[in-house]
């Protein structure tokens, strides 16, 4: 299933903070890579006779985490986790781990912070799971089972995932604020950011046939997306790899079919969907300039939204690999 949005725990974590205009962000600096410390010697924490069961490959503020737990979290992300994780780990294996490390912390964040996720709310985000995927219970279970997790895991994951936008909302975002002197600069440093005279934005949605996409299918999700984009999302958020911002464009420079759709659609609003040979499309027609590098309201906000998420992945990055790891005891084993 093409739209399915319960593979992978990172994919649902992600989905979560992109709302808050943030992603996990994992440095390569020292302080936030396990490999550039030297790791302390893996302890065993399950035993049986002389057979070692289980290890502790790090250490959470004193919290210990096993290597069965590293198994099972890399298996629920979709990944085959080697057979021996301590021959040469992978930085797979070792981002996996640290992923795990940056939870446990978020979560005693969570608990200082007083912070709670009630059943009604993980009912509803779960509800829109299946709305968006159109299956009833038992299909997301199915869905679930195929991805190697169980109902009950998986409203964990939607718990932790609403409990660390939280977390991010009350102590980064409030970090982040982008003025008019940082637009305007912006604009200075970026001048084919803004329109020639004449130029209008063009924003275009393509739903492409072919490869396995029936010619029904496309032409309902375009009309979906169209109807969506109307009512003022926005279109790189709804549309993903069918979304394409063809930046500022002046009227000679589009096809003849792309022109007579642009050219019948007020500025602020969107054409109906037509159909090329690539597929359905719509266009959204954001600015009409009529002076060199005059910012309309959409351009503005656009600029606005790119700001705020490079300052947001800024304050994330500092969050969590330096605040969170110098506030709290860390020791990678591995």
């Amino acid at each position: 299933m093409s739209r399915n949005r319960v593979g992978r725990r990172q994919s649902l974590q992600l989905r979560c903070l992109v709302s808050l205009g943030a992603v996990f962000v994992f440095s390569s600096s020292a302080a936030a890579d396990p490999a550039a410390k030297q790791p302390t010697k893996a302890t065993p924490v399950s035993v049986v006779g002389s057979q070692v069961l289980d290890m502790v490959v790090a250490v959470a503020d004193d919290e210990p985490i096993s290597s069965s737990e590293l198994r099972r979290f890399m298996s629920q992300q979709g990944k085959t986790p080697p057979a021996d994780l301590f021959a040469a780990p992978s930085a797979e294996v070792r981002r996996a781990l640290q992923e795990i490390v940056i939870d446990r912390l978020m979560r005693k964040e969570a608990e200082e912070a007083g912070i709670r996720v009630g059943e009604e709310e993980i009912n509803s985000y779960v509800a829109e799971i299946k709305r968006q995927n159109q299956v009833d219970d038992q299909g997301l279970e199915q869905m679930l089972l195929q991805q190697g997790t169980t109902l009950e895991d998986y409203r964990k994951q939607v718990a932790g995932d609403i409990t660390r936008a939280r977390i991010v909302s009350s102590k980064v975002r409030s970090r982040v604020n982008i003025t008019d002197e940082d637009i305007a600069k912006y604009v200075a440093e970026n001048p084919q950011k803004t329109p020639d005279a004449g130029e209008y934005r063009i924003e275009q949605v393509l739903v492409r046939l072919g490869e396995g996409t029936a010619r029904e299918a496309a032409q309902a999700r375009a009309a979906e997306l169209r109807k969506s984009a109307a009512s003022g999302k926005a279109l790189s958020e709804l549309a993903g790899k069918d979304y394409l911002d063809l930046g500022f464009v002046a009227p000679g420079d589009l096809n003849e079919e792309l022109q007579e759709a642009a050219s019948n659609t007020a500025p602020g609003s969107v054409s109906e969907v037509f159909e090329t040979p690539n597929g359905f499309q719509f266009l959204k027609v954001s600015a009409s300039g009529a002076n060199a590098g005059a910012l309309d309201d959409s351009t503005r906000e656009r600029i606005k939204r790119q700001l705020f998420e490079v300052r947001m992945k800024e304050q994330l990055d500092k969050f969590l690999n330096q605040e969170l790891l110098a506030k709290y005891h860390v020791e990678y084993k591995l």
